[in-house]
């Protein structure tokens, strides 16, 4: 469905039919600037021509990216598979030629997406066909930890910057694009985002425009309404959908009332704000030849186990925005428990030694990339009020024992770690992780607490929480549980870890800033523990670990939220992702591995906090020695 709104919006002519009007042979010149002009109305002619006549843009792309040049701003939410990415990649290409002196900027919930979008482009460029588009990308791709940059040599810039204020201070920018703008908070937006295209880079040049204009005015040469149209700084996002009560939502619905009821802008006495808001389900691209590169089996084979109306897949592939989660776990209730950007706690890569931590860990084995992860929580307790924070969490593919090894060495050395629990079918890693020289030259080995903290019957398990308190000994690190997931412990741990949610004991803890201080902090830890990615056998880059920790707060969220509960013919409940996910061969698929580390979490701090409330008993002796005469 279309709708064009209310919108004062200026009808561009044909370029046809002007250049049909025109009378005359054209100088060198003038046929310059028609091609320009009929490239400008014709974007996906210019792209077949520049980069690749064998991969064209689909009409519903091209329509697009025409769009962003028509409009100040405005949203395109799409649904999974519509290659957003990618289409920014393409705008970083053809906005620059188009607008010389362009200063366009990429953003995204993590500067490792932001790269990945201009390493994408580069691709393109560097195609071998695309010798056109060679020619106006002269100027290699500079890299560096805190910028992406590309320059052309008509004045343009196409850069990637980090999400912080110490990455975007200094540069400034007339396009700017923010990718999955689903993950960037309201506050990020309106104290970083916003604030970073209030300065126009061609502010000298307007004024002397409107001085002649004003002047123009008085003489009777012209009116008002004859008064340039200036281009003013742009702002598009591109995202997937969100719930309703989510800000991408509120974002939505504010581009779809400016454009049903535009206000005016004090700064145009001729023209008001323009915007743009597109909504794209999977079947835009169904309906294509060959589906174009949608891969509608998956699509089909997610209707058909979740259903068509479930809220993952309305989300994911019908672009829309769903009122509420359709899981176990409250979506909006998740939301709320999570610190606001700038507030304290914050996600942290080293812990304070006044505080405690509780770390959970579910190991994994698999060395496949659609295989479950390897993760590992951290979570800070208060336990006065009996809260826990998740401030910081590791996941990575499982085969690599030392990575994992060397990971859990340094949160064990720089957290203030008072309790452990594992998975009880994973144990043995800890097992190994004693044997191994990381462990013993550090002196970091671990030792298990011998006791059943599954028990129904309360009385048997205060029992089990005074023999835990006697034998738990922080000193010789006395203090590993082993959590075993049968269905009965399954129901009772979602069932605390949702009462806990629902009383706000359990808290997600607020972004880490990617700056200089904790970039080189980063520096340091990686150094000084040799951390890696297990499957690439290479450290992480500084920024990448950085990114880590943003990215997994959220998706423990989502991890959660996807969670499901089922009742088997006997009447057992599971706890699991629906099975359309699951039987998903995307590398990219959901899953719940940092889910069970927040169920152990919050179940562990109960146990733990129990356990140092409970009273130490004196053990009495059991033999009494005699005298034989």
């Amino acid at each position: 469905m279309w709708e064009i709104g209310n919108q004062k919006i200026k009808i561009q002519p044909s370029t046809f039919e002007e250049l049909s009007a025109v009378k005359g042979n054209l100088t060198e010149y003038q046929a310059k600037l028609w091609l320009a002009k009929y490239f400008r109305s014709n974007i996906g002619i210019l792209y077949e021509m520049l980069a690749s006549p064998d991969y064209p843009l689909l009409p519903i792309q091209e329509i697009i990216i025409k769009s962003l040049f028509l409009r100040d701003s405005g949203i395109l939410v799409a649904a999974r598979g519509f290659s957003k990415s990618w289409l920014l990649g393409v705008c970083s290409l053809l906005i620059p030629i188009l607008s010389p002196g362009a200063g366009i900027c990429l953003i995204s919930a993590n500067f490792r997406g932001a790269r990945r979008i201009l390493e994408g482009a580069e691709k393109i460029v560097n195609a071998h066909r695309a010798i056109l588009l060679q020619q106006c990308f002269t100027n290699p791709l500079r890299r560096s930890n805190d910028v992406y940059k590309w320059n052309l040599d008509n004045g343009s810039e196409v850069f990637a910057l980090p999400l912080n204020p110490e990455g975007l201070r200094g540069h400034r920018a007339t396009w700017l694009f923010v990718d999955e703008g689903l993950l960037i908070s309201k506050e990020i937006q309106d104290s970083i985002l916003r604030p970073f295209l209030s300065v126009k880079q061609n502010a000298g040049e307007e004024m002397k425009i409107r001085e002649v204009e004003d002047q123009a005015i008085k003489l009777g040469i012209i009116t008002e309404n004859d008064r340039l149209d200036l281009p003013r700084n742009k702002f598009f996002i591109f995202s997937s959908a969100s719930f309703k009560f989510q800000y991408l939502y509120e974002l939505w619905e504010s581009f779809v009332n400016n454009i049903l009821n535009p206000l005016k802008d004090p700064n145009r006495k001729s023209l008001q704000t323009t915007s743009m808001a597109i909504r794209c389900s999977y079947k835009v691209l169904s309906e294509l030849p060959n589906h174009a590169f949608l891969d509608i089996t998956q699509i089909e084979q997610a209707k058909e186990m979740g259903g068509e109306g479930s809220d993952y897949f309305q989300r994911e592939y019908m672009a829309s925005f769903p009122d509420i989660s359709d899981g176990y776990f409250n979506i909006k209730k998740l939301h709320e428990c999570s610190i606001k950007f700038g507030d304290e706690p914050t996600l942290q890569l080293r812990g304070n030694k006044i505080y405690e931590y509780v770390l959970t860990i579910d190991p994994a084995y698999s060395d496949s990339k659609i295989g479950d992860h390897f993760a590992m929580s951290v979570f800070l307790l208060n336990r006065e009020e009996r809260k826990i924070f998740l401030i910081h969490s590791y996941t990575n593919i499982g085969g690599d024992l030392k990575a994992h090894y060397n990971y859990l060495a340094y949160l064990l050395t720089t957290f203030n770690i008072v309790f452990i629990a594992i998975d009880k079918s994973g144990d043995e890693f800890l097992k190994g992780w004693n044997e191994s020289t990381i462990a013993q030259d550090r002196q970091l080995q671990l030792q298990f607490l011998d006791v059943d903290l599954d028990q129904d019957q309360i009385n048997e398990l205060n029992e089990e929480y005074v023999n835990a308190k006697n034998q738990y000994n922080l000193s010789y690190r006395c203090i590993v549980y082993k959590q075993s997931f049968g269905s009965l412990n399954q129901r009772k741990m979602n069932e605390h870890l949702k009462n806990q949610i629902e009383a706000k004991k359990v808290w997600f803890a607020s972004r880490i800033p990617i700056d200089e201080k904790h970039t080189r902090l980063c520096k340091d830890i990686i150094n000084q523990y040799k951390l890696s990615k297990s499957m690439q056998k290479d450290e992480f880059a500084e920024e990448d670990f950085l990114e880590e920790q943003n990215k997994w707060i959220d998706e423990t969220k989502a991890q959660t939220a996807l969670i499901q509960v089922k009742s088997s013919a006997n009447g057992v409940l599971s706890y699991d992702l629906p099975q359309s996910i699951k039987r998903s061969t995307s590398e990219n698929r959901p899953r719940k591995d940092s889910y069970t580390c927040l169920l152990m979490g919050a179940m562990s701090a109960t146990h733990y906090f129990n356990i140092m409330s409970s009273e130490k008993r004196q053990i009495s002796n059991t033999f009494s020695p005699i005298v034989i005469r």
